[in-house]
This record gives C-alpha cells, structure tokens and sequence, in this order.
C-alpha cells in the first residue's frame, strides 16, 4: 500500500486439490469425481474485481494460461486451449480502475457473450492401471 501498487496489481492465490485422507472410507488418492476432488479454490483481488464477487461458470486448469495473458494485455495464441475468465471476472462498473493492458484485452469480447458461450459442463476422464503402477505406456526398464 505504502508504494502504491495494491491498486494496480492482481493477486491470485489458488492451491491443488490435496489428498483423501480417509475421507468416505478412501485410501489416500484424489481420482475421484466428488466434488472436494473436482474444485478448487481461487481467489483474486484486484483492480475492477468486485470484493466478494464470485462466478459458477465451471472454470479449469486450462483457463488459468488465458486468463493471465488477457490480465497481460496478450492475446491468447492460437491452437491454446482455456478461455480467459476476465470477462466474468471484471465488474464493467469497474472498469475504468483497471490497467490499460486489461482494458484493452476487455474491450476484444462482450462479457455477455463470453458468459453465454461458457461451457456449462467438465468432462472429467480417469483411468488407472493398478496398484503400483502409473497411468502411462507400459515398460519393460527398470527405473534406477
């Protein structure tokens, strides 16, 4: 605050789901769909973000990349998987507080229309190959 740039910085802070620890009587793991498996948390505070605000869209992994680059006034490259969450995040009221490099990657989509066109489901895929083992093509070699 002191320096003046809490104003004009993003904070983002957001963690790995972490293990089961006998949770529903499973074994240390987190390869299942309940829900405390499948979500986690993130928390972002910054210019044009409304404290408290949230979303239900379903956001992943692979939206973190454009969301970072649309905070970097970048545009996401080609053939990049993700969706940038700053249309949802960034309260339009707002926005004349943000940085110009947010500003401009604003202004390339209609919050509504990225809101409309936001998946409302996540495939999740898992397979294991048994205990042991890893998921991943089978080998002959020994590690060493």
């Amino acid at each position: 605050d002191e320096l003046g740039v809490t104003d004009n910085t993003y904070y983002i802070y957001s963690s790995d789901h972490g293990f089961q620890l006998g949770e529903l009587n499973l074994p240390e793991d987190k390869r299942n769909v309940y829900e405390f498996d499948t979500k986690i948390h993130m928390l972002i505070r910054g210019p044009g973000i409304t404290p408290g605000s949230h979303f239900t869209y379903p956001a992943t992994n692979v939206d973190l990349g454009p969301t970072f680059l649309a905070l970097a006034g970048i545009s996401t490259p080609v053939g990049m998987d993700g969706k940038s969450m700053l249309p949802l995040i960034i309260n339009s009221t707002l926005a004349h507080q943000v940085p110009a490099s947010v500003q401009h990657s604003l202004t390339k989509e209609d919050p509504k229309a990225v809101a409309d066109s936001w998946r409302d489901t996540v495939y999740i895929e898992h397979y294991r190959v048994g205990a042991g083992t890893y998921c991943g093509p089978a080998t002959s070699k020994k590690l060493l």
